[in-house]
């Protein structure tokens, strides 16, 4: 049984992440290891062709050679449940997980040992029936029973570039500088019943210098000293000469050998950010016009006949013996041209043209920045509505175009996959040769601004000293591991990236949101002259759609929100540090911008890496003849 919710298994604990369940701690193995039939598949699918069409172009960058097309994108499946629904059993089905780390230390006599995989409870407690040195005269865990030690999973794991991901050599590292008649190697170390390895602190608080392996047989210790230094680390040798730091190519996750690795292992917590990064694309859904699927494919029997596999001769012949129940009345010829119709059209939906990264980027949101503007849309995931700007003051009407409350939208997230170490790194897909993603989609709401293309493009050449700044963020960016695309370093960007921030902190203090409830979607594109800002909740909880966010749009509130976000604009606890910076934060990547003032929670921030192409000089101005696009008359 798994303590985690199902969005959890998409992010942050999706394929390629551990967890720490109640008993031990466990990685997600990818979803062709979760064995999901196609008519599970098919009840699990989110309905969404717009991302799915995106999502293949995507992967076609990202997995390169090894790309196959991917055909759904799917939630997890759902846990046993007491008394189920047939509709919640027709979704109950395991995911995979392995065990990882495999090693655990006892929390009082301190010996290292690997995880049993039969039991659970029993993993937890300490069955070591010898007693270290260091605790000489006391009993040991075994006698004391369920009063001994507990099992914790070991703080540090081992990861390369490639995202191969394995524990520390404890045995290797210690039998170097065993004596040279020790038995450990040869010990069963698998068992907490057996085991005579040590690890230990000894709390002198110099971190590796202080950690200690420690010989139960011939009673030496040797120090984890230099594990935190690279060129340290390549030239630990274990007994036989061999690089002791050398990758195993270690693929947890998956159901695979490991592959031939030669590159040095990184050391790091497990808990941190650089072990796992997970890539994902997430999307708003869209009202389509295309012509949705006739209702006779609800018969199963005929939408598996959609299969391309299935030649026309096969079909006739089926629909000689087997009649559709369906209410219409239709010939085996009209059947049979519904599925090629139908054929087609999928195939349309899942074609991927060849585009650039950044056009296939742009042509996506634009088509949500299209259903964004127009005066009202009502769908069943997808409600929006215009408001009467005549009703707001003279300031706004002059800086933004439009306002619309969206009092229903759709948000799905897809987890393509994730690297490990920076993103430089290898791309590590969710799948392997399945034809789906992992995929969650939540319920929520938002408020969407349009500030006009033409006002920002008409602020921007009346401030030619603005280019001077971007100078300044190009040249920072030169510091970066990361390659940005052209679009971010635009004032009319930063400019609206800037404004989100400020005013999802000011949505915080005065109408009680969270920040981590709170997500963020800019739309800037010079070409397709987009300029506008939707900020929406997409929460699994109900604060995202009781339409407190929607409110917050009507002139009473947003009046006050709007001049209270810029206000708080002019000030910050770290001034004038801050707002005479020439570069903070990720490479430098923020001017005036620091978390006193406009930075953000990860989770609210849509940049990677996250609070980056921030800047408060372009909302109120500086020094050097920039005028702010919100300054005071």
């Amino acid at each position: 049984m798994s303590d985690l919710r199902r969005n959890q298994l998409v992010v942050p604990f999706g394929v390629g992440a551990s967890y720490d369940y109640l008993h031990y701690s466990a990685m997600t193995m990818t979803v062709d290891t979760w064995n999901i039939d196609s008519k599970l598949k098919e009840n699990l699918a989110i309905k969404d062709s717009r991302l799915i069409n995106y999502v293949n172009k995507r992967l076609k960058d990202l997995e390169g050679d090894t790309y196959s097309k991917i055909e759904f994108i799917c939630a997890p499946p759902i846990a046993n449940q007491i008394n189920p629904t047939s509709l919640q059993k027709a979704i109950t089905h395991p995911y995979m997980a392995r065990k990882f780390p495999k090693w655990g230390v006892c929390s009082r006599c301190y010996a290292l040992s690997q995880f049993d995989y039969g039991s659970q409870e029993k993993n937890k407690i300490c069955n070591n029936d010898n007693v270290p040195d260091r605790m000489k005269g006391a009993p040991s865990c075994k006698k004391l029973g369920n009063g001994g030690g507990r099992i914790e999973t070991v703080r540090f794991i081992a990861f390369c570039p490639d995202g191969h991901i394995q524990d520390l050599p404890y045995l290797r590292h210690m039998t170097r500088k065993c004596k040279s008649t020790c038995d450990l190697e040869s010990y069963d170390q698998f068992s907490s019943s057996a085991t005579r390895l040590y690890l230990f602190d000894d709390n002198r608080g110099h971190g590796f210098n202080s950690l200690k392996l420690h010989c139960g047989f011939c009673k030496n210790t040797t120090s984890l000293k230099g594990l935190m230094d690279k060129k340290a680390r390549e030239k630990m040798l274990d007994k036989t000469g061999a690089k002791l730091y050398k990758c195993n190519g270690c693929k947890p996750w998956t159901g695979e050998v490991n592959d031939e690795c030669d590159l040095m292992l990184d050391i790091s917590p497990r808990t941190s950010s650089r072990v796992y990064m997970p890539i994902q694309q997430s999307s708003i859904f869209i009202p389509e016009t295309e012509e949705s699927m006739h209702i006779i494919f609800d018969d199963e029997n005929i939408y598996n006949l959609l299969d391309e596999d299935i030649s026309q001769p096969d079909i006739e012949n089926f629909l000689k013996i087997y009649r559709p129940r369906s209410k219409h009345n239709l010939s085996n010829e009209e059947i049979i041209y519904l599925i090629q119709k139908e054929r087609d059209r999928q195939k349309n939906i899942l074609e991927i043209p060849d585009e650039e990264s950044s056009d296939i980027d742009i042509s996506f949101l634009k088509k949500e920045f299209d259903t964004l503007i127009q005066e009202n849309v009502s769908d069943e995931d997808f409600v929006s509505n215009r408001e009467k700007m005549d009703d707001y003051s003279e300031t706004i009407n002059r800086k933004i175009k439009s306002l619309h409350s969206v009092s229903k939208l759709v948000s799905t997230t897809v987890l393509l996959g994730f690297k490990r170490g920076d993103d430089k790194s290898k791309f590590n897909p969710s799948r392997i040769n399945e034809d789906f993603m992992p995929a969650f989609k939540v319920i929520g709401e938002g408020i969407f601004i349009n500030f006009g293309f033409e006002k920002i493009s008409s602020w921007k050449h009346e401030n030619p000293n603005l280019i001077n700044r971007i100078k300044q963020l190009k040249k920072n960016s030169q510091l970066d591991y990361m390659e940005h695309k052209e679009r971010f370093f635009d004032a009319g960007y930063v400019l609206i990236h800037t404004f989100s921030h400020m005013l999802m902190r000011q949505l915080e203090i005065e109408c009680g949101y969270s920040l981590t409830e709170l997500k963020e979607r800019i739309y800037f594109d010079i070409d397709e002259k987009m300029a506008g800002l939707l900020i929406y909740t997409a929460s699994a909880d109900s604060q995202g759609s009781l339409g407190g966010l929607v409110r917050t749009i009507k002139p009473n509130f947003f009046e006050k929100l709007f001049a209270n976000a810029i206000e708080n604009s002019y000030t910050c606890f770290n001034d004038p540090i801050c707002i005479e910076s020439e570069g903070q934060g990720h490479s430098g990547l923020c001017l005036a911008a620091c978390h006193a003032c406009s930075m953000v929670p990860d989770l609210a921030c849509e940049t990677l890496p996250k609070n980056i192409f921030l800047d408060r000089n372009m909302l109120i101005g500086s020094e050097e003849n920039a005028f702010g696009y919100f300054a005071k008359d």
